[in-house]
């Protein structure tokens, strides 16, 4: 995918762009003298993905509600005995406050959610018991506040016709 954004100040342009896939990113800015439709120079981010990205919610620094950020990140690839899993629901639990506080010790930053359900969309050569399309639940994993969450094999297990994601992430 490809993007242009417009930066309405230029003075913006010239200050260092924090970017949580930074190193997906390319800069280019508009040449001086570029006009826009009011008359104004304006000047382009431009960004070129190699790499499907993903919305998630992520904490870089322990605190309260406020540390939850929506960020940018790229899909996650599958690892040995790993699937990787579209979310169609995540488990919110009190213990996600725990590690959004402190209280509990995880590395930062850490991506919330530990009960998580969906499909199959990858798998890794090793594993032999889920296939792409198959639908899926797990629990006990950090990750699940994304929309895509690579998950061991051995963690998931297969959602029964006539259960929602829903009901399996909850369980």
């Amino acid at each position: 995918s490809h993007w242009r954004t417009p930066i309405a100040d230029a003075s913006v342009a010239e200050k260092p762009l924090s970017v949580a896939v930074a190193s997906r990113i390319s800069l280019r800015f508009g040449e001086s003298g570029s006009m826009n439709s009011h008359g104004r120079t304006e000047s382009f981010i431009e960004r070129s993905e190699s790499k499907p990205i993903m919305k998630a919610i992520q904490v870089k620094q322990v605190g309260g509600p406020e540390a939850m950020e929506l960020v940018e990140l790229p899909v996650p690839q599958p690892k040995g005995n790993e699937a990787v899993v579209k979310l169609a629901a995540s488990g919110v639990n009190f213990i996600d406050v725990y590690f959004r506080e402190g209280r509990y010790k995880a590395p930062l930053p850490i991506v919330l959610g530990q009960e998580g359900a969906g499909v199959v969309t990858a798998v890794s050569a090793d594993v032999k018991l889920f296939k792409v399309g198959d639908r899926v639940a797990w629990s006990g994993l950090l990750g699940s506040y994304a929309e895509y969450e690579a998950v061991p094999a051995d963690r998931l297990v297969p959602i029964p016709q006539g259960v929602s994601d829903h009901h399996a992430a909850a369980a």
